[in-house]
């Protein structure tokens, strides 16, 4: 063997090298290879010679950016206080709609037959439940601050409890360089298969994704929670 310090063949009986006069023993049986990794990461002991699991690289992922376009004036606040008088102002035109019914079981058959204008209560109805509806969608939107895909790219974001609408611009995939589009892409569904052979997909829950348009192989998931776009 060769003595650490000066590189002198030493004996290996030798407890000290007879050129420099450096102990033998200093420097050998003892190795420390980190492969070029972190001395904290996971050790791996194989008898006297420590070595540590080189660097990983880090995950690919996509990019985009989400630049807000129209800020609305319906903040979490605006949507409760319109959700609530959408819903008081549904009372009325359903009141409307019930009153034929009510007055058939106070004056019998002889109840003159509901005019024309009910048509008009009933669309207001439908008018007035569809809008509630909304409102209730876009007040969940901003209360837990989401973002959710639209289409063509758009998407309407409830980030800082407020509703608005941003064009989603996503760079190239990260794998092959195709262009990529931000959609609300199927991640769950169930397969129904007939008995004449015919096949029916029911999606049952879709995830805001980049998904590459080259290879749709090339996809990854974003979450609507994000505040701000990476």
């Amino acid at each position: 063997m060769n003595c650490y310090k000066c590189g002198y063949s030493v004996d290996p009986q030798n407890k000290f090298c007879g050129e420099c006069g450096s102990p033998v023993n200093s420097g050998f049986g003892h190795a420390v290879n980190t492969g070029g990794g972190d001395i904290g990461g996971d050790l791996y002991i194989a008898g006297r010679d420590v070595v540590v699991s080189p660097v990983l690289s880090s995950p690919v992922s996509a990019t985009y950016e989400a630049v807000p376009k129209w800020r609305s004036p319906f903040t979490q606040g605006v949507l409760s206080w319109l959700g609530l008088a959408l819903g008081l102002a549904g009372v009325f035109p359903l009141w409307k709609m019930l009153q034929p019914v009510l007055s058939f079981f106070n004056t019998g058959l002889n109840a003159p037959a509901s005019n024309s204008d009910q048509i008009w209560w009933i669309w207001l109805f439908i008018l007035l439940f569809f809008l509630l509806i909304a409102v209730i969608a876009l007040r969940h939107l901003a209360e837990l601050q989401l973002r959710k895909p639209l289409f063509l790219g758009w998407a309407l974001s409830g980030v800082g409890r407020r509703i608005t609408l941003e064009k989603v611009r996503v760079g190239r995939c990260p794998q092959c360089g195709g262009k990529m589009r931000y959609y609300n892409k199927p991640t769950k569904w169930i397969d129904y298969i007939y008995t004449n052979s015919k096949k029916r997909r029911e999606i049952t829950e879709r995830s805001p994704a980049l998904e590459c348009k080259r290879n749709p192989k090339h996809w990854y998931e974003i979450d609507p929670a994000e505040a701000e776009a990476m």
